[in-house]
């Protein structure tokens, strides 16, 4: 259990609030639309309230003199839309919003008492009307569900076509291996990586310096062609990553995974016991233990949330080396490569004021 006084949390929160300008990436998305009367005229004054429907904060907002409304930078999520306006019927509607959005759901409202409610469902789906950009966005239900080897969530990067995922290894570096995205055919140390609007690029190797657990990753969007100029400036595409974060309601999770040699491949091309004197060479043991787990929920409702995840890889793998020439193949060996790596990431959002 982690504790913490008064004065340290007094001080992360000083904290955290200097930081936030600094972000250069937005991991957000935006909502707009028109609200007008059964005569199909705008409706000016009308009230908006955004509200997300996992952490209840609200967002005002008065539509304007064309009956339209806005609401930007809004964190990717669920949330209720609400509509008043005197002398007409309350609206309510139900939007998903995914990272990078930027969509229009309009209102048409109808004449009658603001107590009375008007729930709006089966609409038309709400769309993207402004931008020509060529995108995609991994959702959370894809992360938990598609199968990974390794857990690691850049490889649902090639869902997303004209995306090429690499996997690769960083010796003497890190004992992680990692992976690297291209787009459109072009090197990967052109495709920027940003978590919650922080770039994680390796500037040298085109992967990332950064490893997040695939329980800390809420959604990915995949900028590709005509990519969106918010989520950098890159030459080529980038993939805008939103951490999970705490809500009002207790949430967790708990996971054990295991693997060994008795399901994989031999590492090399053949099984040469004059080769490999070693037996142990020749029959290789692998086994792969991967557990963790995340837990998240409010410190205070509507207010202050937390959200951490803790993941453990214990890895006895092997290294091989073929060369497959005549004279070279005799240093052909399969060398032992452990692995024993430690990942946790923790997660504070609050409110200031309304």
């Amino acid at each position: 259990m982690l504790r913490f006084n008064n004065n340290l949390s007094r001080s992360l929160f000083i904290f955290l609030v200097l930081i936030l300008p600094v972000s250069a990436q937005v991991p957000t998305a935006n909502v707009r639309g028109l609200v007008s009367d059964p005569a199909q005229a705008t409706v000016t004054g009308a009230t908006v309230v955004v509200k997300s429907k996992e952490t209840g904060t609200e967002r005002n907002v008065t539509t304007n003199s064309a009956g339209e409304y806005q609401v930007a930078n809004l964190p990717p999520g669920e949330y209720e839309i609400k509509v008043t306006r005197t002398g007409f019927k309350t609206q309510i509607r139900t939007l998903v919003l995914r990272v990078g959005d930027n969509l229009t759901s309009d209102f048409a409202l109808e004449v009658g008492q603001a107590s009375e409610t008007v729930v709006i469902t089966g609409d038309t789906p709400t769309i993207n009307t402004t931008d020509f950009k060529i995108s995609g966005v991994v959702n959370r239900k894809q992360i938990e569900s598609l199968p990974l080897n390794g857990r690691n969530f850049l490889q649902l990067a090639m869902l997303e076509p004209g995306v090429n995922v690499e996997a690769t290894a960083a010796p003497g570096t890190s004992p992680n291996n990692f992976f690297r995205v291209s787009i459109a055919g072009a090197s990967q140390t052109m495709t920027r990586i940003s978590v919650d609007g922080a770039p994680i690029n390796d500037r040298i190797t085109g992967g990332t310096a950064q490893n997040f657990s695939q329980e800390m990753v809420q959604e990915f969007q995949i900028s590709t062609f005509n990519y969106d100029l918010s989520t950098s400036v890159t030459s080529v595409g980038s993939i805008n990553v939103v951490s999970r974060g705490g809500t009002n309601e207790l949430h967790g999770s708990a996971f054990i995974y295991y693997r060994d040699h008795n399901t994989a491949a031999f590492p090399g091309f053949n099984r040469d016991s004059r080769r490999f004197e070693d037996p142990a060479l020749n029959n290789p043991f692998f086994a792969r233990r991967q557990m963790g787990g995340s837990l998240g929920g409010p410190i205070k409702k509507d207010n202050i949330f937390w959200f951490f995840s803790f993941e453990n890889n214990n890895q006895d793998g092997v290294f091989t080396v073929t060369n497959n020439h005549p004279i070279s193949s005799q240093y052909d060996h399969v060398a032992p490569n452990p692995l024993d790596a430690k990942q946790s990431n923790a997660r504070f959002d609050f409110k200031l004021t309304d």
